[in-house]
């Protein structure tokens, strides 16, 4: 505005004369002298008047300076009776709050307020000129407040206010423009005093006030959904204060009628008013203990959205942050998949919008590289998962190596790689995973609160990765992390549970491979120290419990203590009785337990232990997918166990069976050789048991040819070829005796 302002021409005088060339007499001035300074007077004025009567100081302060020292000069002339003075007091009151609130220079309005103190002396004997300039003497008493932080500017604010109420209230003829504009200052007063005092009878008293101004104001009035804007927000205030849900619906009846009433002309209010609604929904909806995220608050956000202009630079930053919102509306109230579209498709605009260097545009990326990955679990669409990688790459790349976000960023992207190595199974994707989280644990800056989690990851994806390769080094690592980790968990963190889980597992994998015992035994400490942790509710205990049982397994595999089997029965039972039916992992778990009683078995040679572990192999067989690549060793584990109940009762309905299981697995093709080969070799023994049964020389010649096959794919030299030989050799003398 100032850039316009300054090509206007200097106003002029009726006689054509400049009006800033004019000079005041220092003596006591003639009527029409007066009359001819007031006429200058208010031309001046209205050369610093916009449309809508407020100052248009900015930029003009030389000007404005003038005219001050005009109207001062001009009192000191102008006689105290006479009926002008008054106005021209109040250009000068007007002229020094605008010159203040361009400069904050508190002498001007400091004089402001003794201007208008003069005026409500002069004006003492009319009541109803009194109780407008009382309002503005409180107006100008607040504009001090800001600055001056001093209470007593507050406490005259109110005073002043509450005089002007009083006087017109008690006139039968009182403007209605003056009244609702005293109850307003009142209003105001009071509630800036209470954000100080916090006495509850202040936000009362403003509240209170502020309804009589909404009361009065007309329904076309153009202020009013400003009025009705600000008692919603004084509501939400007392809100705040008494959590009395009556002030939160009746601040949102306001804040609705304000919306019907706004303009079109007016979308920065509009937009507040829509702000300031969802606040007050997202308020009642936790007051009644439910999610702040409900339909109402987003539908009122969106309009938010909406009601901007096109090109409002802070709108990328709004986008973003609606965007969070529905996403939250999406994970904790309704699940539906639109609502994460929309969220999705909002994120995707506020990035679209922005700059790189805005502040907000790395961290949009990462949140809607976190949108597509919760997409990708529902959906198991890699493409979104492939999307949320590149962003949060693209995320990662942009953030300054001293930036303290960097070690979240890179272990964040790690994690979506590791994501898709278990979907996809590539292997760089597993490689780059735990580079970047050995990367994200070198930026850290210690002590640093995130070290806990980002190590944890990193070495439960070691474990991992140990699985694959078979690595020690991975276990190593896995180890020496997590027991760096330990010391810093209190028994209370919640997380703890589950770093004595992956340390516990990779003592148990480590165990397997080099047989110290003091990695079995830690492991097993540690695992029934976290089971110790959690609830029987607890999502985790399965796990647990089955990480458990293993490890009582192991050890019993190698020392032969019953106690141990026995744990690992009872573990492994309990986890199966806790993992619903439709959980994808329950064939993994029945295997481990099957695995587990056939152990005891063979410790105990109790044929209940044996029929159990054969009812959960086939419960295991039944729930593995076709082409799992454990479905061939658990159909050969099965066969095992049918071949040994076989020996118990010598039906042969368990032979049939058992041979039916080695067929299905050697027709899977396994990938594993000696698993194909150990499957031939039991293969073979179920037909020559057969064959002593049923005389069947079908039998005799499959025996036979399994046999062959074994004695084929095994090398010269290996310890069992001899005795391969040895049984090929028998099985083939079997055939030439039944020719």
């Amino acid at each position: 505005m100032g850039s316009c302002l300054s090509t206007q021409q200097e106003p002029q005088t009726s006689t054509g004369k400049v009006v800033s060339e004019r000079k005041v007499s220092s003596s006591i001035l003639s009527q029409d002298n007066v009359e001819a300074i007031l006429t200058e007077q208010k031309t001046r004025l209205l050369y610093f008047l916009d449309s809508t009567d407020q100052l248009r100081i900015h930029g003009k302060t030389s000007e404005a300076r003038e005219y001050i020292a005009f109207a001062q000069s001009s009192g000191q002339n102008i006689p105290a009776d006479h009926p002008s003075r008054t106005t021209l007091l109040e250009s000068l009151s007007i002229a020094l709050e605008y010159a203040f609130r361009d400069t904050c220079n508190l002498s001007d309005i400091d004089q402001a307020i003794s201007v208008q103190s003069q005026i409500v002396q002069l004006c003492n004997l009319d009541q109803i000129r009194h109780a407008p300039t009382q309002s503005r003497l409180s107006s100008l008493y607040r504009i001090r407040f800001k600055e001056s932080n001093d209470l007593k500017d507050m406490d005259s604010a109110i005073s002043s206010a509450q005089i002007a109420v009083t006087n017109l209230t008690s006139s039968p003829i009182a403007d209605g423009d003056a009244v609702m504009d005293s109850h307003y200052q009142l209003a105001s007063a009071l509630q800036c005093r209470h954000g100080y005092s916090k006495k509850l009878e202040d936000i009362i008293g403003a509240i209170s006030s502020q309804r009589t101004v909404v009361i009065l104001a007309p329904s076309d009035h153009p202020i009013l959904p400003s009025w009705l804007q600000i008692l919603a927000e004084m509501l939400e205030v007392h809100y705040s204060v008494t959590q009395a849900v009556e002030s939160l619906d009746e601040a949102i009846s306001h804040e609705q009628r304000a919306i019907q009433l706004v303009g079109k002309d007016e979308p920065s209010l509009s937009h507040l008013l829509h702000v300031q609604l969802a606040r007050l929904y997202e308020q009642r909806s936790m007051h009644y203990g439910q999610t702040k995220y409900s339909a109402d608050s987003i539908r009122a956000k969106r309009n938010a959205i909406r009601s901007l202009p096109d090109g409002t630079s802070k709108l990328p930053l709004l986008l973003g942050e609606f965007a969070e919102s529905l996403f939250h509306h999406f994970s904790e109230v309704t699940n539906a998949s639109q609502d994460l579209d929309e969220a999705i498709s909002t994120m995707r605009a506020a990035i679209g919008l922005s700059k790189e260097g805005d502040s907000s545009h790395i961290e949009n990326i990462y949140l809607l590289g976190t949108f597509l990955d919760f997409r990708y679990d529902l959906t198991k669409d890699l493409s979104s998962l492939d999307e949320a990688i590149v962003l949060q790459r693209a995320a990662t790349n942009a953030t300054h190596s001293e930036d303290k976000l960097l070690p979240q960023h890179l272990s964040l992207l790690s994690q979506y790689l590791g994501k898709r190595f278990f979907a996809a199974g590539a292997e760089r994707d597993i490689d780059q995973a735990i580079s970047l989280r050995r990367k994200a644990i070198k930026f850290l800056h210690e002590p640093s609160e995130h070290y806990p989690t980002i190590g944890h990851r990193h070495a439960a994806l070691l474990v991992v990765r140990f699985e694959q390769r078979g690595q020690l080094t991975d276990l190593d690592e896995a180890i020496s992390l997590e027991t760096s980790i330990l010391p810093s968990l209190s028994d209370s963190n919640a997380t703890t549970p589950e770093h004595l889980f992956t340390l516990s597992s990779a003592l148990m994998f480590r165990f397997k491979r080099q047989g110290n015992m003091s990695d079995i035994n830690q492991a097993i400490t540690y695992q029934q120290g976290a089971i110790a942790l959690i609830t029987s509710d607890d999502v985790k205990l399965p796990d647990f419990l089955n990480n458990l049982g293993t490890c009582f397994h192991s050890r019993f595999s190698r020392h032969k203590d019953l106690a141990d089997i026995y744990e690992a029965v009872l573990c492994h039972r309990d986890c199966v009785d806790k993992t619903p039916p439709t959980n994808p992992v329950l064939p993994n778990r029945l295997n481990n337990l099957s695995i587990s009683l056939s152990s005891l078995y063979d410790a105990t040679l109790d044929p209940k232990d044996l029929d159990a572990a054969i009812v959960s192999s086939r419960k295991t067989i039944e729930g593995t997918p076709p082409g799992h690549r454990d479905l061939p060793l658990r159909l050969s584990n099965l066969g095992r166990l049918l071949q040994a109940r076989f020996s118990r009762q010598e039906n042969v309905i368990y032979l049939d069976e058992a041979i039916s299981c080695f067929v299905r697995a050697l027709e899977l093709r396994p990938a594993d050789e000696d698993l194909a080969t150990d499957v031939l070799k039991n293969s073979a023994t179920a037909y020559l048991r057969r064959f002593e049964v049923t005389k069947q020389r079908e039998d005799v010649l499959a025996a036979a040819a399994a046999l062959q096959a074994c004695v084929d794919r095994t090398q010269d030299g290996h310890p069992s070829l001899q005795a391969l030989m040895k049984s090929f050799n028998q099985a083939r003398m079997l055939v030439e005796s039944t020719d």
